[in-house]
């Protein structure tokens, strides 16, 4: 299983979301980690940022129920902060004040 694979797994996420998430089709992904491709450098960042968010306890699971509920900026925002330090809790609570701001 190659690095793509690896970090959508213990994000929790289907290929479809991974790709909504990212604003790419799932064949992109699926390209990705059958080897037919290779992601671009902005995306190899963003994966790098999510590699540390699945370490981070909680994390993994959360990106698609955020993803279903809130949209895939928000699920975005979960795996960079995470990946940043932020607590679980913490970025549940800004996404919740964002979501009342007019």
């Amino acid at each position: 299983m190659n690095e793509v694979a690896t970090t959508r797994h213990a994000l929790g996420l289907t290929q479809t979301e991974l790709a909504t998430i990212l604003g790419l089709h799932y064949v992109t992904i699926c390209r990705w980690e059958n080897g037919h491709m290779e992601p671009k450098p902005w995306v190899l960042a963003i994966f790098d940022r999510f590699r540390i968010a699945a370490r981070v306890a909680d994390v993994g699971g959360r990106m698609a129920r955020v993803l279903a509920a809130r949209g895939p900026i928000a699920a975005m925002y979960l795996g960079l902060a995470a990946s940043y330090g932020r607590t679980p809790k913490t970025i549940e609570r800004d996404l919740s004040s964002s979501a009342e701001a007019p």
